[in-house]
């Protein structure tokens, strides 16, 4: 492959052809990065920079224009081998400040954001199903 190529969708249209279920509309100021290895879809990063009007707890107490990062997915069958890797680092800009949110269980993903240099901002848990689910807020910058 040629590595890895990316398109910016920030149009809900647009986005219905390729993952019908990841609705722009609610998430003011967002975008969806869909990335490719030559034509084959590989991941995407489905992010949105904060601002007032944006009601989600979470996003209440972390400072407007920060960028927070709701979705990094990579495809079951390209998972393994440094895809979100290196999708993470073809997006992050230093200039700026990201915050996600990850199970803390996802032992993969916390140490693939850990190397990408974010670190725990802070810890949460929710209950779905009677089940408690412990997950961490994480920082970049």
């Amino acid at each position: 492959g040629g590595g890895y190529t990316f398109k910016i969708i920030k149009n809900q249209t647009e986005l219905n052809d390729i993952i019908p279920d990841l609705n722009l509309n609610k998430y003011p100021n967002s975008k969806c990065y869909i990335f490719y290895e030559d034509d084959i879809i590989v991941g995407f990063i489905f992010l949105q920079k904060t601002d007032n009007s944006v009601v989600h707890p979470v996003l209440k107490e972390i400072p407007k224009d920060e960028i927070f990062i709701w979705g990094v997915e990579v495809l079951p069958e390209f998972r393994g081998k440094g895809i979100g890797y290196t999708m993470m680092k073809m997006i992050l800009k230093d200039d700026k400040k990201y915050f996600l949110r990850v199970n803390k269980g996802n032992e993969p993903a916390v140490k693939l954001y850990t190397k990408l240099g974010f670190t725990i901002f802070r810890e949460e848990s929710i209950t779905v199903d009677g089940n408690e689910i412990p997950r961490y807020i994480m920082k970049k910058n």
